[in-house]
């Protein structure tokens, strides 16, 4: 099976901070338009090498820990409880040229899990300033610096920075309410003329544009910390990713709107695509689920047909009807002749090893065809292409055991009821649930001392009229 791209709804990346300009300044420079409109860099803290998503190493890193089983995946656990320096440094600059941050213009995200609770939620917040990111000392003689950080309460969000030994300047502040052991995501946009800083998606505050970062003494920024390892944020970080433009609000909401269900903030939506139609086949071979269910063939490419071991989908055009519901076109790439694959979709992002939102068969088709599906929700929706190889030969393909009924693919009778899984599908019963110990799904006889009919229960109860000798005459 082949995993494709989600053709509707919210296409979001995690999003992002900043990259110093190359001299010390007073004001802006000039230009600054050619932006990539893609990611600087980004980080997952997926491994302990602690890379980039471009393969970047840190500059440096003491005391932190690769925390496992949290958010989604990973995390990086910054937080040393006693006087010890922890940092996660990266270079602005790679020798190759490459920017990781961009301190004049950009924007930037995070997820960040405090290990304390704000003064204004009940705790004490992280007892010092506590930098989210940061470049540069901040100080009085000659100081250059560029930070975001909160204040020892935990209560307040500040944006600042300083050059030349200045007085530091803010251009943003704004209350928050963190609570130990909740995700929180944190995203700064900023530049010339403006900034702007969001929590869980939501426009907190806007405040003024960047009017000084360091200078070329500066080569590297710090997560979590300060540029000393001190003053830290006591916390995990995740999916870290830097930009050199500013995102646009709709962006921001949408990237949280997605991802905020990883991290157990908002729960997950429930799936409204459902299963096509299907009959039974017994041609060649037993089939519980076959037919063309809701594609609708549009045209068959034999000319530049592909094959392969493998298949995909491809030139994927989503539109929206004039009914307000999506329909797309696509083709299946690869393959081999004759051979059909189905079609599953589903509404949430679920892996096969969730019970709770299974996919939903959308029919088969062939390669080298383009197909449409109409009537789809407006908003997002996954596809993934399945073969028709059958380990247990139970009617039921591999893909749609793991996908759609949960079952085991190597083993014909899941429930043990001693009917194949393909049969079970087909009467509409649970494959999961041995339908033969479930006494509602079964009628109960009971009989009395002489061994004459006196009650009927179960999933075909019936109420019994006897005469005076104990015979039925009626049952409703």
């Amino acid at each position: 099976m082949k995993l494709i791209n989600r053709v509707t709804g919210a296409l979001a990346i995690w999003l992002a901070f900043c990259a110093v300009d190359a001299a010390q300044a007073q004001s802006l420079p000039p230009g600054g338009t050619n932006y990539s409109y893609l990611p600087l860099d980004s980080w997952s803290f997926s491994d302990t090498n602690w890379y980039s998503s471009h393969g970047y190493s840190p500059a440096a890193f003491s005391n932190i820990i690769n925390a496992t089983n949290v958010g989604d995946g990973n995390a990086l656990l910054l937080d040393t409880s006693n006087s010890s320096a922890a940092y996660l440094f990266y270079n602005i600059t790679e020798t190759n040229g490459a920017t990781n941050i961009n301190c004049s213009v950009g924007s930037t995200c995070f997820w960040f899990n405090p290990d304390w609770s704000g003064t204004n939620a009940g705790g004490s917040g992280p007892g010092t300033w506590a930098n989210f990111i940061s470049l540069g000392q901040w100080g009085t003689n000659g100081s250059s610096w560029w930070s975001l950080y909160a204040d020892p309460s935990g209560s307040m969000v500040y944006f600042s920075s300083q050059t030349n030994g200045g007085s530091p300047s803010t251009y943003l502040s704004a209350p928050v309410n963190f609570v130990s052991n909740t995700w929180v995501n944190i995203c700064l946009t900023y530049g010339p003329t403006n900034s702007a800083l969001y929590v869980n998606g939501e426009l907190v505050t806007n405040g003024t544009g960047v009017a000084y970062w360091p200078g070329p003494d500066v080569t590297f920024f710090a997560m979590g910390s300060d540029t000393n390892g001190f003053f830290q944020a006591r916390g995990l970080f995740d999916d870290w990713v830097n930009y050199d433009y500013q995102l646009a609000a709709s962006d921001i909401f949408g990237t949280f709107e997605v991802y905020s269900i990883l991290y157990g903030i908002l729960p997950p939506p429930t799936p409204n695509i459902g299963s096509a139609p299907s009959s039974p086949t017994n041609t060649p071979t037993f089939q519980a689920i076959t037919g063309t269910g809701y594609l609708q063939p549009v045209s068959t490419n034999t000319t530049s047909c592909v094959t392969s071991s493998n298949i995909w989908i491809t030139n994927v055009v989503a539109t929206l009807a004039s009914n307000g519901t999506m329909e797309v076109t696509f083709s299946i790439a690869g393959g081999s002749n004759d051979i059909p694959y189905d079609v599953f979709a589903n509404s949430v992002m679920a892996p096969a090893s969730n019970t709770n939102y299974p996919w939903s068969w959308m029919g088969q088709s062939f390669h080298c065809v383009t197909f449409t599906i109409t009537n789809l929700p407006n908003a997002a929706a996954f596809f993934i292409l399945g073969t028709p190889q059958d380990t247990d030969h139970d009617g039921l393909t591999d893909a749609y055991e793991l996908l759609v009924s949960k079952t085991d693919p190597n083993n014909p009778d899941s429930n043990g009821s001693g009917m194949l899984d393909g049969w079970d599908v087909v009467f509409g019963l649970n494959p999961l649930v041995d339908a033969s110990t479930q006494t509602n799904l079964r009628s109960t006889f009971t009989y009395d001392p002489v061994g004459r009919l006196d009650l009927l229960s179960g999933i075909r109860a019936e109420t019994l009229t006897n005469d005076f000798e104990g015979n039925v005459l009626q049952a409703q």
